[in-house]
C-alpha cells in the first residue's frame, strides 16, 4: 500500500487535474512515507536485535548514501564549473550529510535515507525499552 501511494505521489499527471485528484493526492503525500517509517520499524523491533550486525548494516546503508550523493556531485559538476570551483571541502561534508551548498546539486530525493538512518541509529535505545517492557512501550507509542 505504501508503495502504490508513493507512486501516486510521483505520478500526479496519472490521478488528473480533478478536485477528486487533488483529495487523492493530499491523501497519499501524508500517508505514504509514514506508512514505510511504521513497516520498516514493525520489521526491525519484532526481531532479536544482533547490534554489532545491525551496526554494520547502518555503516554500509551510511556507505551507499555517501556514494550516490558523491555520484551525483560528480555527474552534475560538469554542468556548472564555475560554482563548483568556489565549493571546497566543509561544503562536500555538508552536503553529505545533508545540507545545502551554494551550487545546486538536484539530491533533495535523499531527505528519505537520512531519516531512516537517524531511525537506524536510535533503533538499539527503541528496542532496549520495548524488550524490557512492550506493553508500556506500546502504550507510550
Amino acid at each position: 500500500m505504501a508503495i502504490f501511494f508513493v507512486v501516486c505521489c510521483h505520478n500526479t499527471a496519472l490521478l488528473g487535474q480533478s478536485v477528486l485528484a487533488t483529495a487523492i493526492l493530499q491523501f497519499t503525500t501524508t500517508v505514504a512515507v509514514p506508512l514505510f517509517f511504521m513497516a520498516n520499524g514493525a520489521l526491525l523491533v519484532s526481531r532479536p536485535l544482533d547490534l554489532k550486525k545491525h551496526l554494520t548494516k547502518t555503516g554500509m546503508l551510511v556507505i551507499a548514501v555517501f556514494a550516490w550523493m558523491l555520484l551525483t556531485w560528480f555527474l552534475v559538476m560538469p554542468f556548472d564549473t564555475k560554482t563548483y570551483s568556489q565549493i571546497g571541502a566543509v561544503n562536500l561534508i555538508n552536503y553529505l550529510l545533508g545540507g545545502t551548498t551554494s551550487a545546486y546539486i538536484p539530491a533533495e530525493d535523499y531527505w528519505y535515507m537520512y531519516r531512516l538512518i537517524a531511525i537506524y541509529l536510535f533503533l538499539p535505545i527503541i528496542k532496549l525499552a520495548y524488550n524490557h517492557d512492550s506493553k508500556v512501550f506500546k502504550y507510550l507509542w
